[in-house]
């Protein structure tokens, strides 16, 4: 797991921010959204498209074949892109779900920008950092998914404290990307399992806090312990 201090995109698993800041100049030629905090949407339509988030924190869901249930897998904030890895799979005419954590801003664009010769011959650094933003986001699926393999919650919520910390320059005291809900939500468990955790990590003089605007680390070396430790049963 070494891959969470190398790649500074795994830090969080499934959370980007600010990947992919030069399609900022793009935006006047994109298609505005706005969507309300709380408000579950679509994108896609008729045709493959991708999106710019300028504004706001996205949660992206995916739906299961049998209908029963949506799991939040990862967590899109500013200065990125969405749904580019559907269309770079032949997918984008599938409408995703998402749902704005935040007041969202959004453009959308037409997939086929990329393979026309002009804006390819224009536009090399949007063109490189659109692979970049794919390469990125399959690396941190791949981290979440070995995260999710671990066998407490211990050891996932380990990871994301851990990855806060890496996040805002291992600094022990900050404001957290992610809530103990949100995480909760990203790891498919219920928000009091993650809450006792937490409470047991204060009582253990871990963490001192953890709300909306602040995390306080107490025991770093304990945190990142924590990641690998295998005899845990909570």
């Amino acid at each position: 797991m070494e891959e969470q201090e190398k790649h500074p995109f795994l830090y969080i698993p499934c959370y980007t921010e600010k990947t992919s800041l030069c399609w900022e100049q793009m935006v006047p030629y994109g298609r505005k959204f706005f969507f309300r905090k709380g408000e579950t949407f679509l994108l896609g339509t008729q045709k493959d498209e991708f999106g710019y988030i300028k504004q706001g924190l996205v949660s992206c869901y995916f739906k299961d074949q049998a209908g029963t249930r949506d799991e939040i897998r990862s967590f899109i904030g500013p200065g990125s892109l969405i749904k580019e890895t559907l269309c770079a799979c032949g997918y984008g005419k599938f409408q995703s779900r998402h749902k704005a954590i935040t007041d969202v801003e959004i453009y959308l664009f037409d997939f086929d920008i990329i393979y026309q010769p002009s804006f390819f011959a224009e536009h090399v650094d949007l063109i490189r950092n659109f692979h970049f933003s794919l390469a990125a986001k399959s690396l941190s699926y791949q981290f979440f998914s070995s995260v999710m393999k671990q066998k407490s919650i211990s050891q996932k919520l380990a990871f994301y404290v851990y990855g806060h910390y890496l996040f805002n320059g291992c600094r022990t005291s900050f404001k957290p990307q992610l809530t103990q809900t949100l995480v909760a939500e990203l790891m498919g468990v219920n928000n009091l399992t993650v809450n006792r955790v937490v409470a047991k990590w204060k009582k253990d003089n871990i963490l001192a806090c953890w709300t909306k605007n602040k995390m306080e680390i107490q025991d770093i070396a304990m945190v990142q312990e924590l990641r690998y430790a295998e005899n845990l049963i909570v």
